[in-house]
């Protein structure tokens, strides 16, 4: 049986790293200092916040990184020179890198904990984070596989905080699914780069047409800077192929926080894919604010995450009520929380 865990940066942040959009915006690119700059890197630097936040419709804390990609789409639609509009992007990409350094190399893990976090990569199932029906089905799901698991990991995160994980767990420790079958633990893909491993991190879109300038559309120096896939495929590193290797020929794929954003609609058509072939299924951990919860609309909950997930997979509304039922939503669990 064949495991994919989809990480996002909700997964870093549960380890207790400031690596929000927030955190950055407001702890180091708004500080940066301005004199001296090209009057258009200083007028974006001041402007991306109102592109971000779509005009203030989206409150700081609730943007996501993929906000800013589209951001950075959208703002090619205020300039003419494409030169200038590669700067900007390289300009976002090096702070951003110089911000997640610093986050990375500040992490540190106990083995106890580790070994805590490991077991929740191997028991994503269990009555800790699904109530007793949804724990009853993957058990039973996980049991006709009749094999043991292979987990694989799919990471949009630059840090390499599974890595220090997966170094201080105690192996020594077997590995079970609820299924009463063993769990391998297999590598780490950074889809996006990672931090100290990679030449340069992706930041930017999924493809061409979210490029607003459509001028800068056919531009193939700036194609090869902001669309992600693209930019995967001129380093040569084979992730692209390796990532869709592992999402077609998972029978599981779990999602940890992620945004499900526009700007990796590839990844989400190629889960879509599978789901309307019935050929996986997916766990999709999610988390609203508490207080904000109500246990009689939980039902609602989870469908309103199912089709925001079906929808990003670009499938057809007619077919949401009878793809639901290969998705189970994990609704404000403590799973990966240190």
């Amino acid at each position: 049986m064949n495991t994919t865990f989809i990480l996002g940066n909700g997964f870093d942040v549960c380890l207790g790293l400031k690596t929000r959009y927030e955190d950055f915006y407001k702890g180091h690119y708004l500080l940066l200092k301005r004199d001296n700059l090209p009057t258009y890197l200083k007028e974006f630097r001041e402007s991306i916040q109102k592109y971000v936040s779509n005009d203030g419709q989206k409150a700081d804390e609730d943007i996501d990184w993929s906000d800013l990609e589209l951001a950075l789409g959208k703002y090619s639609e205020r300039l003419q020179d494409p030169q200038e509009y590669l700067n900007i992007v390289l300009d976002i990409n090096d702070e951003l890198k110089s911000y997640i350094t610093v986050q990375d190399k500040a992490f540190n893990i106990d083995s106890n904990k580790a070994n805590k976090i490991i077991k929740d990569f191997s028991q994503p199932e269990s009555t800790n984070y699904m109530n007793y029906q949804q724990h009853l089905d993957f058990k039973q799901f996980k049991k006709n596989q009749q094999s043991a698991e292979y987990i694989n990991f799919m990471t949009f995160n630059y840090t390499s905080t599974l890595e220090k994980i997966l170094e201080s767990r105690d192996t020594k420790v077997p590995l079970s699914n609820q299924g009463g079958y063993s769990v391998v633990i297999k590598d780490v893909l950074h889809i996006h780069s990672n931090i100290t491993k990679d030449p340069a991190i992706l930041v930017g879109v999924n493809s061409p047409d979210q490029i607003a300038n459509s001028a800068f559309r056919n531009n193939q120096d700036i194609l090869d800077v902001i669309v992600k896939p693209r930019t995967n495929d001129m380093f040569g590193n084979g992730k692209n192929a390796a990532a869709t290797d592992l999402l077609n020929n998972s029978h599981l794929i779990v999602l940890f926080g992620v945004s499900v954003g526009d700007t990796d609609r590839k990844w989400w058509e190629l889960i879509g894919n599978r789901l309307a072939h019935s050929a996986c299924q997916v766990i999709y951990f999610v988390y609203d604010n508490p207080a904000e919860s109500k246990p009689l609309l939980i039902g609602s909950k989870r469908r309103y995450y199912q089709d925001k997930l079906l929808k990003a997979a670009g499938l057809s509304e007619k077919d949401f009520n009878n793809l639901r039922y290969l998705i189970t939503i994990a609704y404000n669990t403590t799973c990966f929380c240190i």
